[in-house]
């Protein structure tokens, strides 16, 4: 073996430690990609990840992305895939040291701004939260949800632990209203309260104006009053 062919093969090896080129495959069922270097086409060859073992993660280059390509003592076709850079054609999301950025191609963007502690989530689609057991939402102050259409809200059994609330359009029931601590109402262009169908009192009373249903009476037909309703 020559001088000449070792330092040929050494450089060889050296040029191709670290290679930039651009995705032209991926089989993402066997998470390999081809990549195009120049006049190279790579063989299928594995990307980096965040994760692999008991935890993983997934998120897989795609076709045109920029990417460097690791190859151990220079053997391209053992080289790795290292996503991504960015090119012209994907330029950089962001442009400021405090920002943390995942722009995804259909719109939606997650954003964290360090300087004002801020995590903005603004999903083009839906939203899906699967839980096996328990979800707690600790807010320091307020909490605020909009909805642009309907809100459901399913469970067995709702407890609102609040002093105060406040319901700013009408409430229907479809059960049963049950209430301990009394009630007081005013009404608006109408009656205060409308009932359809009979009222029952137990060991109380009703009255209005001051008038007792109860124990009022009324003047008798030869002088005198009546007596209490029965």
């Amino acid at each position: 073996m020559n001088q000449a062919w070792r330092l040929q093969e050494l450089e060889r090896r050296l040029n191709s430690l670290l290679m930039v080129g651009t995705i032209l495959e991926v089989d993402y069922a066997a998470a390999r990609c081809r990549v195009e270097i120049g006049e190279i086409r790579t063989a299928w060859l594995k990307w980096f990840t965040a994760r692999a073992s008991s935890d993983r993660s997934w998120w897989a280059p795609e076709v045109g992305e920029q990417v460097m390509v690791l190859s151990p003592s220079g053997e391209l076709a053992q080289g790795t895939v290292l996503p991504a850079i960015y090119q012209s054609a994907h330029p950089a999301p962001g442009e400021r040291e405090t920002h943390r950025i995942d722009d995804y191609g259909d719109g939606t963007r997650v954003t964290y701004d360090r300087e004002a502690s801020r995590l903005t989530i603004d999903c083009v689609g839906d939203v899906v939260i699967e839980n096996a057991n328990s979800i707690t939402v600790n807010t320091g102050t307020t909490l605020d949800i909009t909805a642009g259409g309907a809100a459901t809200l399913k469970t067995p059994s709702v407890t609102v632990d609040s002093p105060q609330s406040t319901f700013t359009g009408q409430v229907t029931i479809q059960g049963k209203l049950t209430y301990l601590g009394g009630m007081a109402g005013s009404g608006g262009s109408g009656a205060s309260a409308a009932i359809t169908g009979g009222v029952s009192v137990t060991s109380g009373d009703v009255t209005a104006d001051g008038v007792s249903l109860k124990t009022h009476t009324h003047p008798g037909d030869s002088g005198g009053t009546t007596g209490a309703p029965n």
